[in-house]
């Protein structure tokens, strides 16, 4: 008798102390606490939902599942169909999450089902949210948009803050995506600022945050992005918000990359998979791997880079555009063609903003990779868009990219005193939004372009101080380059400059890609730089594919001579794209660098 009453007290003191716990957000003492109140007496249908919630963020997943498809059974039973219906819907989200749509799409229908007599509920809102995801995830923005004014109507009549800022965080989404970035980052930073209050559910106030810095990661606004990615850090540190970190830190880690602090980003970004792995968030780590990779790729650790482009794959990231100018670094130039096609065939899309916004951080790998083969054609065409979606989305970060790719076309059309302008506006835009690995690039074709020019001097101490740049960053290959350009006959020496003005020098640049290795003529073996010389892929096999002749003509050692595309044929306006692209972006303007 005296045992019952004691495994009695025992199973309420695990109980309430289970409660406590998750109340705190202690998630594995919470676990624990409640898995020994089950086994002592079962839990009722509201203390497994309990249960299901703490096992989730403690990253005890199957726990998690089997709680709540109990408390799903339990709250059907008890004739609960509203309780019944949230339960599905958060079984649904982690099936989503965990990348098994069909079990997702199936706990939705069996929610929808047990709302069909409840028209006024809450829960109505996030089957419409879900609805609104699906749709828009397959590309039907405004079907998608619908159904998230109809989240939003239902969660404002029942009340749910969760159901409206959520749908409200998505719908911005969906009109960034549409072309309309300043209305979806307003109800983004206003659903935003919901989730920062603490008045929202722990899970839906980080898909917000998530949403939020995503979104303008997409638009190129990395001082909002910056901004709210110190924000949801702040907030989830304080609130225990277990994986949800994994997804943010590969935003911080992207950033952190860009402002030029690579160990911290790979750091960050290794963490964010682990995290991620570990809460079966695997729709995030294949974006984890490929941010890995573009880090180690700028440190010129090419096997590295490799390496964990594959591991992105595996994930379903495509790993580009790193991918294309990790090929085009070692010297494969038909696999990088073929790369950087696909990427951009698979970002193609409806032509919406987030298309375009996707192609924006690809065209500037297109540009190099068509250089390097001395396809002008196809460098002039994705100048050109690039130019376009600079303009219409009038963001820094595009703006640069667009400069400094017109500037490396003008180059490679043999035309540096028109380059040198804007290859020095470009650098300094870079420098300005505190992007010092992408500044330095695009000042070394401004150096270049300066000793094309016959002005030496000016080259040189553009060369220095692009080699400190690099020195600084670590880009250890990238130092080399530029030591070579500085070593015997360097760019003080007439004998460079003549050399500089008959052999293109091209680099491989663009944001979050591979280092600025310049492609010249060197000779030998001996002057490449350490770690490049191989068998197929080697250097020197890139280096012939990219020498140019004063009389036009680009040689391919091995093979005949052929003709490059003379710039006064290319027909810049048959299209009406380059030269009012120039005008948008301010280019008619520039005087000097």
């Amino acid at each position: 008798m005296g045992d019952t009453h004691s495994d009695s007290d025992l199973s309420t003191t695990n109980l309430a102390l289970g409660r406590d716990a998750v109340n705190r957000h202690a998630w594995d003492e919470g676990t624990d606490a409640l898995r020994a109140a089950d086994r002592e007496q079962a839990l009722s249908p509201d203390d497994l939902e309990l249960l299901g919630t703490a096992a989730w963020w403690a990253a005890r997943l199957e726990e998690s599942t089997d709680a709540l498809e109990r408390a799903f059974a339990a709250f059907e039973e008890a004739g609960r169909p509203e309780d019944a219906a949230r339960v599905a819907a958060w079984l649904a989200y982690q099936a989503f999450r965990r990348q098994a749509p069909a079990i997702a799409e199936g706990w939705v229908a069996r929610a929808r089902r047990l709302l069909e007599d409840l028209p006024d509920s809450p829960w109505q809102a996030f089957i419409h949210v879900m609805q609104g995801q699906a749709a828009i995830t397959a590309g039907r923005i405004e079907e998608g948009v619908v159904e998230l004014d109809e989240a939003m109507a239902i969660a404002r009549r029942g009340g749910s803050a969760d159901g409206l800022y959520v749908a409200m965080a998505m719908k911005g989404t969906a009109e960034v995506m549409s072309g309309k970035p300043q209305a979806g980052l307003a109800e983004l930073d206003e659903a935003a600022t919901a989730a920062s209050s603490g008045h929202l559910d722990l899970r839906s106030a980080s898909d917000i945050f998530c949403m939020m810095i995503g979104a303008c990661r997409n638009v190129g606004d990395l001082l909002r992005a910056g901004q709210w990615a110190d924000e949801s850090e702040r907030w989830m540190t304080r609130n225990g918000a277990g994986g949800y970190p994994g997804i943010c830190r590969v935003h911080r880690a992207e950033l952190k990359m860009l402002r030029g602090d690579w160990p911290a980003a790979e750091l960050e970004a290794r963490t964010a998979c682990d995290e991620l792995e570990r809460f079966r968030l695997l729709d995030g780590v294949g974006f984890a791997w490929t941010a890995i990779g573009e880090v180690r790729l700028r440190m010129g650790d090419l096997e590295g880079a490799q390496e964990a482009f594959d591991r992105a794959y595996e994930y379903g990231h495509d790993g580009q555009p790193g991918l294309a100018l990790l090929h085009l670094a070692r010297g494969d130039l038909e696999e990088a063609g073929r790369s950087i096609a696909g990427a951009l065939a698979a970002a193609a899309g409806t032509g919406s903003l987030s298309d375009r916004a996707a192609r924006a951080r690809l065209l500037p790998a297109q540009v190099e990779i068509a250089l390097a083969t001395g396809d002008l054609d196809a460098a002039q065409y994705a100048v050109a868009e690039l130019e376009d979606i600079a303009s219409d989305y009038d963001q820094p970060l595009f703006r640069a990219g667009a400069l400094t790719a017109r500037g490396e076309l003008l180059l490679g059309e043999n035309r540096p005193a028109e380059a040198s302008p804007i290859l020095g506006q470009s650098w300094r835009l870079w420098q300005t939004t505190d992007l010092p690995y992408e500044a330095a690039r695009a000042r070394l074709h401004y150096a270049e372009a300066l000793a094309a020019e016959g002005d030496a001097a000016r080259a040189r101490r553009d060369l220095l101080a692009v080699r400190a740049t690099f020195d600084r960053l670590g880009a250890t290959l990238d130092v080399q380059a530029v030591d070579t350009l500085l070593g015997g006959g360097g760019p003080g020496s007439s004998a460079h400059v003549s050399e500089l003005r008959s052999t293109r020098t091209f680099m491989f640049t663009d944001i979050g890609r591979g280092p600025a290795w310049p492609v010249r003529a060197l000779g030998s073996p001996s002057n490449v730089p350490q770690g490049h010389r191989g068998a197929s892929r080697s250097p020197i096999r890139l280096l012939a594919k990219l020498t140019r002749h004063g009389d036009g003509r680009a040689v391919d050692h091995g093979r005949e001579p052929r003709p490059v595309h003379d710039p006064d044929r290319r027909g810049l306006d048959r299209h009406g794209r380059a030269r009012e692209g120039s005008r948008l972006l301010g280019l008619d303007a520039v005087r000097d660098g």
